[in-house]
């Protein structure tokens, strides 16, 4: 088994070593149309509906809040003399505070509008171009390979011969 390993492993070197680079001459050159498909960035808009926010201001007392103010508001008018006379006004100005609550700005829709919308989209894009099988000879052996590169016949080319 070692020795099949040690001449794979020498097969491979001495080919790999037997491939030198020669001057090999161009006797043939075809042209060939590559299809290629490239992506384009293009801007894309439409016209769509937008809602138009608009802001309203409400400033309402609850009855929870008028009446967590009446009771909070009679207990200390009640207890802060010691008798029952302070009830009744503290009772009234904790109802009044309850009902004062701060204004609240809230954001709603008020309406639409057309708007043109746009965004940045990839189009496919189909380019062609030219490219070139160069076919070289040297001595008895003969080969090609593909260049982006025009060659004329007759030319000096390297290339690796095994």
């Amino acid at each position: 088994m070692k020795t099949f390993i040690l001449a794979a492993a020498v097969a491979a070197i001495s080919t790999a070593a037997s491939a030198v680079t020669r001057n090999a001459e161009v006797w043939h050159i075809e042209t060939v149309t590559v299809a290629e498909q490239t992506y384009q960035s293009q801007r894309h808009c439409t016209m769509q509906q937008v809602p138009v926010y608009g802001t309203i201001h409400t400033q309402q007392g609850s009855n929870g809040n008028i009446l967590a103010g009446a009771i909070i508001g009679g207990l200390i008018g009640g207890t802060s003399k010691g008798h029952d006379s302070g009830i009744l006004p503290g009772a009234i100005i904790g109802g009044l505070l309850g009902s004062t609550q701060q204004p609240r700005a809230s954001q709603v829709v008020t309406g639409y509008r057309m708007e043109e919308v746009c965004n940045n989209v990839s189009v496919p894009v189909s380019n062609s171009k030219e490219q070139y099988i160069i076919h070289w000879k040297w001595n008895h052996k003969r080969g090609y390979f593909y260049s982006n590169f025009t060659h004329f016949v007759g030319q000096t080319v390297q290339v690796n011969v095994d």
